[in-house]
This record gives C-alpha cells, structure tokens and sequence, in this order.
C-alpha cells in the first residue's frame, strides 16, 4: 500500500510539473461542515475572538469558539512538492500564527512568511521579504529533506516560538527555539525534555517539562521524578525562572500531561482525562473542564487558548472545552472501560452542554469486588459500563443488582430488537435487559488459501475437524516439510503454547454450547489431548524466540489461529480464510464472538444522561464491524472511505494527461502516455476496490460465518480471584514446558475448578 501511494505521489508531481501555475475555483465565503471523519487540521491560529483552521487539503476555514459553522476564506498548499519550479503565485503554509491582530502563515519547508488575512479580516495573501532561519531545523538527504515535525508554534513579542519533534539526528528528541520576525535570525533553547511552549507575560514564555525516561528508571514512589513540571523560562538568558511540580491523579504520573496554554494568570493544562488549572499567583491547582476523552488522546494533538475555550486539535479534527464552567463542580458522567470510539467522540462533541469524564487508564478489572465499589462510590461513582462478557463477571453485577432494568426504555429496546438474538439476548434475565452489545471480536483458525494451494491441495483436501487439523501438524514433517521447506506452519514458529490455548477454547464453547459443566477428565477432552500429543513440537522450535518470523497482518504462513471474522476492512495484504471446524465432526462448529456489552450502574443519579449516551452510542456502532454483524437485516454494500475521492483525483489526473497529450510534442508524448496508462491502472483498481463490504462478501458472512457465532462466556477457570487465575495458568504452563503429564493436568484443573465453584455458592 505504501509502494503505491508513493507511486501516484510521485505521479502527481511528474503530472503537475508539466502543467502552468493555474488557481483553482474557490467559492470564497462559502459555509462548509466542521465535521468530516478523515479531517486532519494543521495548524488553529486566534485572532481575537476568530479562529482560523489550516486543514491536511490547503483550505483556510474561520469560525468562532461558539459557532462550528466554519466559512472557507481561501486554499493554499500545505506542502511544496506538488509545485512547479516555475509556480510563484501559490502559496505555501503549514502553519497559522497571529501577529500584529493579522493572521499569518509559515512554511518549515523554505523558512517564507505570509500574511494571509489582514486587519480588515480579509484573505488577502502577501508573501513576506523576510526568510527565518530553518537551518536547524531540516536535514537534506540524498533525495530528500527531512524537517522538524512541528508540535506548537506561536508568536510572542516579534518572536516565533515552536517546539517539535527532531528527527533529523540519529535519536528522536524534542526541540523548541524561536524565530525573529524581522531578522529572521533563530535561537534554539538549551531545555532538556522539553514537552510543550506556551505564551507567558513579561517577554518569558511557560515550558511543559516531561522526562519520559523516567517511566522505565525505577525511581522512588516518594520522587517527583515521574512528574511533570510548568516551568517559567526567559529566553533572553536561556535560563529556566521558576518551576512548579503538578501533581497528577493518573497512575501514570506525568505521562499523560500535555496541552499547556495561558490567560489571565492561569496555566491551562491536560492532566489524563481532564483539564487542570494553575493558578501562577497562588500555585493553586483546580479542576477547569472534562475532555471526556481518554489519558492518551491528548498525546497527539496541539493545543491554544481561545475565549474562554481550551482548544485542541489534531488528526482527528478540532475539539474544543469551555473551562471554568459555572457547573464545573457538579460533577460528570462517568464512563467505565471506553476507549475512545468514534461513538463515544460522536457523543462528547455533540453534547458539549453534558460533562463527560472517562475513569482513569489504571482502574480496569475484571474482579467483581472492584468494579463493585466502583459502582456505590460516592467519589466518581461508574455511571455507564462497558464490559466484557468474556472476560468479566458481568452475570453476577446483574445477579447482585448492580446493573439498571432498561427494558422500560423503549428508545434501547427499539435499537436493538432487530440484532441476532445470541447478541441481543446476552444481558436478558428472567425477560429483563440488563445491558447492550456495543462490539464484539471474533477469531477463529484459519487457511492461506494461495499457500495450500501451491503445496498442491484443494479446497476439498482441507482438515474438516479440530482433530484433523492437529494430525496434518502431527504428520506435516515427515508428509510435506522436505518438499516444502519454506512454509511455516502457524504465525509463530513456536506455536505449541498458542494451539494449546486456542484448542482449549473451543473445548470450553463445545462444553458450554451442549449446556455441560466444564470437566477436564471426560472421553472428549482426553481424546482432543491425545491428537495434541501427537505433535512433536521440537521439530518446529527454532529455540531462539528473538529470531523467529512472526505473521500478524500479513498471512504468510499456512494456518492461522487468530483469522478475524466479521471485520470488513478492504486489505491490500494477503489474509487467511476463516476455517469453521467442529472439534470432532459430530458437532457444531463454533466461533467464540468476545462480546463487549454496555450497562447502567443501577444506583446512577444521571440516568436520563446515562439513556443518552448508550442511545446515542448504538446509533453509531462501528460501521466496518458491528453495525454489520449484529444485525442481519444490514446489507447495503460499504463504500470504502477515500474511494470517490480517489476516483474524482485519478479521473481528473487521467483527464489533464489527456489533454496535454494533444499538444505535447512528439518529444514528451512517450512520457504522458506512459503516466495515462498509469492513470487508468490507478482507476481499475480503485474500481476493484471500491468496496470494504461487498454484496457477495456480505451474504458470504450471513451464509457461512453468522450462524456459527456463539457468545463467549467468561471462562470457569479465569473466573475466581487473580491468585486462582494465576494459578491455573502456571499449572497449564507447567504442562506445555513438559515439567507434568497430561493426566496431573487435568486432574489439577477439575479440582480447582470444583474449589471455585465453592467459593461462589
């Protein structure tokens, strides 16, 4: 994929070389939408009470901190590759900052400053005479340059401030400096472990200062080491003035601290999942807002102070959070276990009005007794759960009351009555819902089918059960392995601990399918050992894990134990084909579906929020996944996200080669037609690719995979305390090192199995 994204880059610039500089139609005051999925912003710059937003396409967009309804000023290009040599009319920023009460741009890649809208508020664009120094800050390579990935720039007393990413030294570091606007001269700081700038009063500027080195140095619990500190720094003497230590709530100390910004006295700052204040006169630090996002989302984003707003942006578009909220003390509605879906992003922006707060990144457990106490705390009491039915005791929180009734919410009950019923029923007890599905993770084996079939195989020759799989593995060596030296067998070289553990759970569905405790020390059990048995795995160890070849994403090697099914994701890689596969051919053959449910804390006080929020999250379950898979009455063909775009680009690209081939002359002709063949190759296989989920992959789905899918309950052997856990699994390490027989195995796992099943009654 990356091969054939340079290749058409590359095209491009071949194509636009050969063109003259011409402007492109731009509606200019036109409204356009602040929200687009595939929106990355580059730049946000504030004049004033007006924002102005550089988007990855070149388009200038303002809008105000109270409006999202942006209006489109002008386009420029972002980055000056795709120029001709000759082409000085474009203009080139990548990114915004204010000077004199006028927005104007920069660009990393020649050290040219623009100004782009003027006093009046008018795009009127006037390239500047003088040129920064941007000798430190780029690195020319043999066929290419590589500059500093700007994190934070700003302008402060004629001076432009930016901090960044160098990569242009062997070791990846951080690096601020400044920039005179009138001289141009550059001045780099001598800060170590330097994380963000910030505009402060009296010609200093506030440092961000993070050691991330600290994480993996073992350093006290009493140390402020792992903290992160706000540091008042004087450019002029390249000194730091004063620092303050900041505490943080997230068991990650200083790690997820980020996004500083400055007004009227007060350090504005991202403190895991929330926005702290420093107060710089008092040192006093409060609570400002909630992002509603997650201690990692603030890791990749920029950050300004806007009227009143704390404003991020990034990849993902822009955020922004009122601080200071006449109901900041009222608390938020908390979320457990969210990782920051899209559902959950769609729900925070569009209720900016309802506080939302995600509880920390240390608290997830699958013990009952912790998510318990959780759920009466009086100290952010869990509102809205989600939860693993596989790997949580989400049946006993239901069985001790911990989980709202919503069977009388017919807004819930009517999104999801039309979902398959082993997902729609999952949280039903006694004909009450206690809990929704929000997403699920299926795998099961899997085939190369190229692989197999180069061996010489045929569709039909493939293991029809579980025990006909591990007899081709017992048999491949002595059969095949001569011939076939090249082929690996599984993802890992050394794969007995992996096969162990995915027979192991399809032996614990078959049991729970036919409605039968789990037992150990049964005919099928003993049966399904002796084929494992039967495997010597020494012939496939390479006995150096760090050497071995591992396939993940792109399957090479001939059986997978981890084939994805339900996912619709158009791959340009190699995948496996799902392998359905009863263990021993009188049975059903099952995919164990990892369900993740969402339930309300029965003793919540924001219900009528906690209903808005599950409402508005299965209105937008994954659209590639579970809004496919849960329902099987969704099979309008997906439309893969970049395929118009990509087709208006490459049928415009093919359409001016085409044009430019009538008046080339007889010289250049060869290369234009070389580049429209390109062109149409482009668009053949977009075409090819049009779809994430084709209509015959989806009936594939509902035929083949769909009526095979069984919830995944949490496991009697994982489901006592973590020492009982632990426990179980060193005993199966202990037979998968070869230190216990089978037989010790398996009655050491009944026994404790029956001693869990005590501890429960």
């Amino acid at each position: 994929m990356k091969k054939r994204l340079l290749s058409i880059a590359l095209s491009l610039m071949l194509i636009l070389a050969t063109l003259s500089p011409a402007m492109a139609t731009i509606i200019y005051g036109a409204a356009i939408s602040s929200v687009d999925d595939n929106r990355y912003i580059e730049a946000v710059a504030a004049v004033g009470s007006q924002l102005y937003l550089l988007d990855s396409t070149g388009k200038l967009t303002t809008r105000t901190t109270l409006s999202s309804e942006e209006t489109l000023m002008g386009e420029v290009m972002t980055y000056a590759g795709f120029i001709a040599d000759d082409d000085n009319e474009t203009i080139v920023v990548n990114s915004l900052f204010e000077y004199n009460g006028m927005l104007y741009g920069f660009n990393i890649g020649d050290g040219s400053v623009c100004e782009l809208v003027n006093a009046q508020g008018e795009y009127a664009p006037v390239v500047q005479d003088v040129k920064l120094d941007i000798s430190t800050m780029s690195r020319v390579q043999e066929d290419y340059t590589e500059y500093l990935q700007q994190l934070h720039i700003f302008q402060s007393g004629g001076w432009l401030y930016y901090t960044g990413m160098d990569y242009t030294q062997q070791m990846q570091r951080q690096a601020a400096g400044r920039l005179n606007l009138t001289t141009g001269e550059h001045k780099a700081f001598e800060i170590e472990a330097i994380r963000d700038l910030a505009p402060y009063d009296d010609g200093k500027i506030l440092v961000l200062i993070y050691d991330e080195t600290s994480m993996y140095m073992g350093g006290s619990s009493d140390s402020d080491d792992d903290l992160a500190k706000i540091a008042v720094f004087d450019p002029e003497s390249n000194k730091i003035v004063s620092s303050t230590t900041l505490q943080s709530e997230d068991s990650m100390d200083g790690y997820y601290t980020t996004g500083i910004c400055y007004a009227d006295g007060q350090v504005y700052y991202r403190d895991s999942t929330r926005i702290k204040a420093l107060d710089m006169a008092t040192g006093e630090v409060r609570l400002s807002a909630y992002t509603g996002d997650t201690p990692y989302g603030g890791m990749n984003v920029n950050v300004l102070y806007a009227d009143g707003y704390y404003v991020s942006y990034g990849y993902e578009g822009i955020t922004m959070r009122k601080l200071d909220s006449e109901n900041i003390n009222d608390g938020a509605l908390v979320i457990y276990g969210e990782q920051g879906n899209d559902a959950h992003k769609i729900f925070t922006n569009n209720h900016p009005d309802i506080a939302v707060d995600i509880a920390g990144s240390g608290s997830r457990t699958s013990d009952l007794e912790t998510i318990a106490q959780a759920m009466v705390s009086e100290n952010q009491m869990l509102d809205v759960l989600e939860l693993s039915v596989s790997y949580m005791p989400v049946d006993k929180l239901i069985e001790k009351g911990y989980c709202l009734d919503l069977s009388g919410y017919p807004e819930i009950t009517s999104r999801i009555e039309k979902m398959y019923p082993q997902f729609r029923d999952a949280l039903l007890v006694d004909g009450k819902l206690y809990g929704v599905p929000i997403d699920m993770y299926c795998n099961t084996f899997g085939v190369n089918m190229n692989r197999w079939e180069e061996i010489g195989f045929t569709k039909d020759d493939l293991p029809a059960t579980v025990i006909e799989l591990l007899d081709f593995v017992a048999n491949w060596t002595y059969d095949y392995a001569d011939e076939f030296p090249d082929v690996q067998l599984f993802e890992q070289e050394s794969f007995k601990d992996m096969l162990f553990y995915t027979v192991l759970e399809q032996y614990i569905l078959y049991k729970d399918a036919k409605g039968e405790a789990l037992r150990f020390d049964t005919p099928e059990y003993r049966q399904l050992m002796e084929a494992f048995e039967q495997i010597d795995f020494s012939e496939y160890s390479t006995g150096d894990e760090a050497e071995q070849t591992i396939y993940y994403f792109e399957q090479n090697s001939l059986f997978s134990t981890y084939c994805s099914v339900g996912q619709f994701y158009n791959s340009y890689v190699e995948e496996a084909t799902p392998m359905l596969l009863p263990i021993f051919g009188d049975d059903e053959p099952l995919i164990g579906a990892q369900l993740t449910v969402m339930a309300i804390n029965a003793k919540t006080k924001r219900v009528d929020q906690a209903i808005a929020y599950m409402t508005s999250y299965l209105d937008n379950l994954t659209k590639r996944t579970v809004n496919i898979t849960f329902f099987p009455d969704h099979n309008e063909p997906l439309e893969a996200d970049y395929y118009q775009n990509n087709m208006d680009a490459f049928t415009e690209a093919l359409e001016n080669a085409q044009e430019l081939l009538e008046a080339a002359s007889d010289e250049n002709k060869p290369f234009i037609e070389t580049n429209i063949e390109q062109w149409e190759n482009y668009i053949e296989e977009e075409e090819a690719n049009r779809y994430d989920a084709a209509a015959e992959e989806l009936a594939e789905y509902r035929a083949n995979i769909a009526p095979y899918l069984y919830v995944q309950k949490q496991s009697p052997i994982y489901r006592g305390s973590g020492a009982a856990s632990d426990e179980i699994g060193q005993l199966i390490q202990k037979y998968t090192d070869g230190a216990i027989k089978i037989d010790q195995m398996i009655t050491e796992l009944d026994n404790r199995l029956q001693m869990m099943e005590l501890e429960e009654q």
